[in-house]
């Protein structure tokens, strides 16, 4: 389970997300997201792994706090709608 930054690396805006499985072909969710790849292209978006976590709690908590510490649901600064953890 991880916590893991999308970049767009044409704006420099980011995506914070969480992905049990750790699929490496997974950008993340959300219509502000989705919106952007098919804007920009695929290829123009990286994915970094930033936190490896060992309980879906866990998982969770950190969400939050990785969401929070880069401010990715600031519009200027990211694609997050939520603050997440749900």
């Amino acid at each position: 389970m991880i916590i893991y930054k999308t970049t767009n690396t044409v704006n420099g805006k980011i995506y914070i997300g969480k992905d049990k499985k750790n699929n490496s072909n997974y950008l993340g969710s959300g219509m502000i997201l989705s919106s952007a790849i098919k804007k920009y292209g695929r290829d123009f978006f990286i994915k970094d792994i930033i936190e490896e976590c060992s309980t879906e709690a866990q998982l969770n908590e950190r969400e939050k706090y990785w969401i929070d510490l880069h401010r990715s649901y600031d519009r200027n600064i990211g694609y997050n709608i939520a603050r997440g953890g749900d």
